[in-house]
């Protein structure tokens, strides 16, 4: 607990002055590179270096998921029924582990353009949704209206979540694998830190990371087949190649090409195992973890007939 405290400190105080840290640190590196000083990062502090990554880590997601935003949908099928078979799923969730009030108040640390949150506030569900793309936020307001569905959405990092106009939520949920947007242990004990901060006692967390075992098998290049879907008798294809950097972070590029209309986005991820979740949500101070069964025969309504291609684990905040 002790060190989960010491990151949040870390989090709270050092997370508004990232982006100028980060500069330095870059300028830095630049700098040691024109000297002809040899591998720059052999010259720069520790601090700086890891400073200089996060620094990176937060520029690419901003930057990755703002100019997606208002393509995102054409990633599924049909993004309209994924809504609801995933909304479906994660109430039953909620309802075997709390009941079944649809007054609880959920916080969706991730939103995006909201295929959670737009289901769980159909659902009748109270949902805060925030995120760190202000362009997603925008998508995800637009779409609620088109809806009739009200929600409280609020730019934040996952990281640090102090911006919030509330917190004791019933539920938090952290879905659509966006733990691959945080580049290190640290970064999934800081979310889950502040995840755990903003429930109330014995409220439930649901999260998920997609199976990374056997892509990981695959370096240092992994490309998925392209999937061709219908719209309205309009062909859309969308495909996606991963390039791998190192053991677990790889930059994902997504194609998306429809009747012409040509869309290419990348983003920087980092590979989380099951066991490296499991962690860092007891080092954040969660308790009763428990992943979901993979065996969609065990479990007659699993979740892994639902629209979910990820693994599932739910947590609770401690009751002290």
């Amino acid at each position: 607990m002790a060190n989960a405290k010491l990151l949040h400190w870390h989090a709270g105080s050092a997370q508004s002055v990232i982006e100028h840290c980060g500069v330095v640190a870059k300028t830095l590196i630049s700098s040691s590179m024109d000297l002809g000083l040899g591998p720059a990062l052999d010259y720069v502090p520790h601090l700086a270096r890891q400073v200089f990554y996060r620094y990176e880590a937060f520029r690419w997601s901003k930057a990755a998921y703002d100019p997606f935003a208002e393509h995102y949908h054409l990633m599924f099928s049909d993004w309209g029924a994924l809504i609801e078979r995933q909304s479906a799923t994660i109430a039953a969730l909620i309802e075997g582990a709390l009941g079944g009030s649809r007054d609880l108040r959920i916080l969706d640390t991730a939103c995006g353009i909201g295929t959670q949150t737009l289901g769980l506030a159909a659902q009748g569900y109270l949902v805060t949704g925030c995120d760190i793309s202000t362009a997603a936020l925008k998508r995800a307001h637009r779409e609620a209206a088109a809806r009739n569905l009200h929600l409280h959405l609020s730019p934040a990092d996952m990281r640090k979540l102090t911006s919030l106009p509330e917190s004791g939520f019933d539920v938090a949920v952290c879905l659509g694998n966006s733990v691959c947007a945080l580049d290190s242990f640290d970064d999934l004990v800081l979310a889950f830190s502040e995840i755990q901060r903003n429930l109330r006692r014995g409220g439930l967390f649901i999260v998920g990371v997609r199976d990374y075992r056997r892509a990981m098998m695959e370096r240092p290049l992994k490309i998925d087949p392209p999937m061709l879907r219908w719209d309205a008798g309009k062909s859309r294809t969308v495909h996606q190649l991963w390039l791998w950097t190192d053991e677990t972070r790889y930059t994902a590029h997504v194609y998306i090409d429809a009747e012409g209309d040509h869309h290419h986005f990348s983003a920087r991820c980092r590979a989380v195992l099951p066991q490296e979740l499991t962690n860092a949500l007891q080092v954040a101070g969660f308790v009763d973890i428990s992943w979901l069964p993979e065996d969609a025969a065990a479990l007659k309504n699993s979740v892994y007939e639902t629209g979910f291609d990820q693994l599932m684990a739910t947590a609770r905040a401690p009751e002290f």
